[in-house]
């Protein structure tokens, strides 16, 4: 438990008028936050964390014990709560959002993963939010008239009273260019710019306004110091748990704090705080509490039959024997770490190759799911080795394959390298990567063993993620934006970004879509594997 405590002069810029009759002793609110939850049912990394039903327990007992205590309570959802999991598969969404609804916060905010089904499906599953749930994005722009539920069900901030106090929640999803092409004619606009014209809007009316964020943990810092009158920002994306506030000075000096949680549901932050009567205010306390109730016991009945429920119907669409048949035995645990390689990456980078017959073969490690033990592998192994699809596609991506000369090939390999926020594998070549004061530079790239020709066009296998951005990431930039830059923000990295629209698009044209699931492919190679 991390127990500190921060004075801030005014936790809310302007909040002396808003203060004037509201309260007449101090207000205490313990908001409890979680995010990343992927539709991770059962439990998250590890089996002794997570688990929606041991969500919803500790949720309830914070709460209550925080009633007891005589505070106000305020629960928020960092969002990221569909894709990501094979659950997300049962009743294409539906089984997710019934789970989600269950958790009972009191706002969710939309995070990337929760629009990667494209505009229709994700119109369609905000459209079943039960009544009173309160999906929110301040950036998400869109025709009402062609996505009615998402005009009816997602709002740009929803309000709260409590204890006197009025209280705004914003929401901000990331606008980053890998991402938001897949949402189609659903624009995601500049959280930041978007988050100072609400701010504006609702400072007057409000005691204190919080950002509910899904843009990560450095663009929350950046949030933070180019506005002025948010007084909390909570947040999620990067799933970087922040043992304690980051506290950051905004534009005009005033202390901001950023909270995230732990993702999968492993771990529900806690922030207490007290607003005085002298219009003063202070951080009690803040801690991560684990989500033990795998081991505890402390889980809810009720979640635990809808768990169940969503269990069985995924069960119905992909067939248990289908499901649990053994493909291979794995001696070692197929590792799964975004910041590292592994062999899990090795393994799937290779299959890749073979599967396209290609020169190289590139994958991600941010496309995998949890760590799967040493064992048994089979087909439900696989769903959470890799467990991602693009509209609802009930076999996952497929592979693609692109052609490229050797120096454009070298030119975004090293621009790979170089950045931190990519963990990639490559099969049918090799290189030197060497770490100076913390910047990464390749060398000595060699392809089938021999030192890169610049000249020679390379084909190269790829995931389906990698593929369609390139194909529609550049459209986002054409017409007047087609030499401006600028905008890529949120998590973008410029320099990618950069090469993407402009030196990578002109090879889209070699893009073709192989049309075997990775999953299939995966399969053939654990099969040919068998014991390894």
């Amino acid at each position: 438990m991390n127990r500190f405590k921060v004075l801030l002069p005014c936790f809310a810029v302007g909040l002396a008028l808003a203060f004037a009759g509201c309260i007449n002793k101090p207000v205490t609110i313990e908001i409890l936050h979680f995010n990343d939850l992927h539709s991770n049912f059962d439990s998250g990394r590890t089996t002794d964390l997570g688990g929606y039903a041991a969500v919803k327990a500790q949720l309830d007992k914070m709460r209550s014990d925080a009633v007891a205590r005589g505070h106000q309570t305020l629960v928020l959802d960092g969002g990221d709560s569909f894709e990501g999991s094979p659950y997300f598969m049962a009743g294409n969404g539906s089984e997710s959002m019934r789970l989600l609804a269950a958790m009972g916060a009191d706002a969710t905010v939309i995070g990337n993963h929760d629009f990667l089904m494209g505009p229709t499906d994700f119109n369609r599953l905000v459209g079943e939010a039960p009544l009173g749930f309160k999906f929110v994005s301040g950036n998400i722009d869109f025709d009402a008239r062609r996505y009615p539920a998402l005009g009816q069900n997602l709002k740009r901030y929803v309000t709260f009273t409590k204890g006197g106090l009025r209280i705004a929640v914003i929401g901000l999803t990331t606008d980053s260019p890998f991402y938001r092409w897949a949402a189609g004619d659903v624009a995601i606009v500049s959280p930041f710019l978007r988050a100072q014209e609400l701010v504006a809007k609702l400072r007057v009316q409000n005691d204190i306004i919080i950002v509910l964020s899904h843009l990560g943990t450095s663009d929350d810092t950046k949030l933070a110091r180019m506005t002025t009158g948010i007084d909390l920002i909570v947040g999620a994306h990067d799933h970087v748990a922040l043992p304690q506030p980051l506290i950051v000075k905004n534009l005009t000096g005033g202390k901001v704090p950023i909270l995230q949680s732990a993702p999968f549901g492993e771990g529900i932050g806690q922030l207490t705080i007290t607003i005085n009567k002298d219009r003063t205010s202070a951080i009690n306390g803040y801690q991560i509490v684990p989500v033990r109730g795998n081991v505890t016991g402390l889980r809810d009945a009720a979640v635990d039959q809808l768990v169940r429920n969503a269990a069985a119907r995924l069960e119905t669409q992909y067939g248990t024997s289908w499901l649990n048949e053994q493909l291979a035995i794995s001696k070692s645990p197929l590792a799964n770490d975004e910041n590292a390689g592994t062999n899990l990456g090795g393994l799937t980078a290779q299959a890749f190759q073979d599967s396209a017959h290609t020169d190289i073969a590139l994958d991600f490690g941010e496309f995998h799911g949890f760590t799967q033990p040493a064992g048994a592998i089979s087909r439900r192994s696989l769903l959470k080795v890799y467990p991602r699809m693009f509209e609802l596609k009930p076999l996952g991506w497929t592979l693609y394959t692109m052609e490229l000369p050797g120096a454009v090939l070298q030119e975004a390999l090293s621009l790979l390298a170089s950045s931190s926020g990519f963990q990639f594998t490559v099969a049918g070549a090799s290189y030197d990567l060497n770490v100076v004061n913390g910047s990464r530079t390749l060398s000595n790239l060699k392809i089938g063993g021999e030192a890169v020709d610049l000249v020679k066009i390379y084909t190269i296998a790829i995931p389906e993620a990698l593929a369609r951005g390139a194909v529609e990431i550049p459209k986002l930039y054409e017409g007047p934006l087609a030499s401006v830059l600028t905008d890529i923000s949120a998590s973008g990295d410029r320099m990618i970004m950069g090469f993407v629209v402009k030196e990578l698009s002109a090879f889209n044209t070699t893009i073709k879509d192989t049309g075997v699931p990775i999953w299939s492919i995966l399969e053939t190679r654990m099969r040919a594997l068998k014991n390894f």
